[in-house]
């Protein structure tokens, strides 16, 4: 994704400036980015983080700013809500490409393996 200079310094100030001192914020940034730079590691290997705790600590929020690494994050968070099917064609789609998925409750946590 090309981003004009004045779209990355808004990003920036706007958004990574507030990662500075939040573990949840930056490794979020730190996985979106990570799943740019995997295609470039041999075996095209992968990796995932999972947020978990309680409610309002942070972990929608860090997938928002992650999301914001690629566009609008409304457009680059997917539910878990989904049949499997549905979410492996989503992931092979994100090959190379970091794939936002909120609220692993919604899957069956067979499913979610």
């Amino acid at each position: 994704m090309r981003t004009a200079p004045h779209a990355l310094d808004s990003w920036r100030r706007d958004i990574a400036a507030f990662a500075e001192g939040n573990s949840r914020l930056t490794i979020a940034v730190g996985a979106a980015l990570g799943g740019l730079a995997i295609g470039l590691l041999q075996g095209q290997a992968s990796f995932g983080v999972h947020l978990r705790g309680p409610s309002s600590i942070g972990k929608s929020t860090g997938l928002r700013v992650a999301g914001s690494i690629y566009g609008p994050p409304r457009k680059e968070i997917r539910s878990w809500s989904a049949t499997e099917a549905g979410l492996e064609a989503v992931a092979a789609r994100h090959h190379h490409r970091t794939l936002f998925l909120d609220e692993l409750a919604q899957i069956a946590p067979d499913a979610a393996v």
